[in-house]
């Protein structure tokens, strides 16, 4: 070999051995700062939330479409708060049909849910360019369809509800990674999609099955949700909300448990405060 030859491939072996550290650098930054972005998100101090809030809430109740449109620019502009802005949205928009004539509240809920799926499609799209949230799932988009899942309830649209919930039910069986907070939220919004479509056995079961998992901190502090349940009693299934109940009395307040179980195996709706409290997602 000559010394040309010789040459330039010292020459490629220096430019190498310079390269790689450079590159895995730079990997590591980009990691470490996607890392920050997945696991710290950047979130308002507590005056600056809710004076944004409150501002969102007063705009959608002046001017609804303008107030979408408005925030879904901003979340395209804004993408470390984007979510955020979705998040002022959902509560603005909820707190908004708890208020509208029940008559219009189905169409109204029918506009909030297209404007709510526009900005979790912008979330997820932004997601696509952080490295963790394309391994593991973006909890902020999960959240957002949360948000987007309670506004379609209200709209009564089983096509918005279904797809995602029945990936969250999806992941109680995964092992060290399952997800049973997640997946009782899939299987009660799976309950609502099949009230919708006019499957009462559907949703009974699906409210049983919800019951099989309750066992994250999540639902063990706050409670489950009773909304579904109270849905199936106003359809006469009591055996179905007894079964429910006595699932989930293992993991949350047994003595309220028992309270609703009396009332509930005398054919009669709880009335509760405790009952009425978890009237909530």
């Amino acid at each position: 070999m000559d010394e040309g030859n010789v040459g330039r491939i010292r020459k490629w072996v220096i430019g190498i051995c310079v390269v790689t550290p450079l590159v895995f650098i730079g990997l590591g930054i980009l990691g470490f700062k996607s890392l920050m972005d997945f696991a710290v998100p950047k979130t308002p101090d507590p005056n600056t939330y809710v004076r944004e809030q409150k501002a969102v809430s007063v705009a959608l109740k002046e001017n609804p479409s303008a107030t979408r449109n408005m925030i879904l620019k901003r979340m395209g502009a804004d993408h470390p708060k984007a979510w955020i802005w979705l998040e002022y949205l959902a509560y603005a928009e909820t707190d908004r049909l708890e208020n509208v004539k029940p008559s219009e509240q189905q169409a109204e809920a029918q506009k909030a849910l297209v404007a709510q799926l526009a900005g979790v499609k912008l979330l997820e799209n932004q997601s696509r360019t952080n490295l963790f949230a394309i391994l593991v799932g973006d909890p902020k988009v999960e959240y957002a369809w949360e948000d987007a899942a309670d506004i379609a309830i209200l709209a009564k649209s089983s096509d918005a509800i279904r797809p995602r919930a029945t990936e969250w039910t999806k992941l109680a069986d995964r092992g060290p990674i399952s997800d049973h907070d997640r997946a009782h939220r899939g299987y009660q919004y799976l309950g609502w999609a099949d009230l919708f479509d006019g499957d009462v056995d559907g949703a009974a079961r699906n409210l049983v099955r919800s019951g099989d998992f309750i066992d994250k901190p999540t639902l063990e502090s706050y409670g489950p949700s009773t909304r579904l349940s109270d849905a199936l009693i106003s359809k006469g299934r009591y055996a179905d909300v007894i079964i429910w109940v006595e699932k989930i009395k293992g993991h949350w307040e047994p003595e309220i448990c028992d309270m609703w179980l009396a009332v509930l195996r005398k054919q009669e709706r709880p009335a509760d405060e405790a009952w009425t409290d978890q009237l909530v997602w």
